[in-house]
């Protein structure tokens, strides 16, 4: 029985094979993207500072439906991948939910 999510020898995920099994769904894997997309305005606070400074996400994805959204959630389930969840918003009003 193949394991889903595609992992590696080392058991990390394979997040190529992962954004490539949500189909259409917009998904961001450079590096460079995805540092950018993790951040939110959390220097305001030193205590979340402290906590989240250099924290990345390891895949962004851009769901554009609620059926997208649903099938995004489904996908995380099913490979026992974390989630945060943000919404699209004014920066001084966007907070993730973990």
């Amino acid at each position: 029985m193949a394991h889903f999510p595609p992992q590696r020898p080392d058991k990390s995920i394979d997040w190529q094979l992962f954004a490539d099994s949500l189909g259409a769904i917009e998904t961001v894997l450079q590096a460079d993207q995805v540092a950018k997309l993790s951040k939110d305005y959390y220097h305001f606070s030193p205590i979340l500072a402290a906590q989240l400074n250099g924290k990345v996400g390891d895949l962004v994805v851009r769901p554009k439906t609620e059926a997208e959204v649903l099938q995004v959630a489904q996908a995380c389930v099913s490979a026992k991948v974390p989630l945060t969840v943000r919404a699209q918003a004014p920066a001084t009003t966007v907070k993730p939910f973990p």
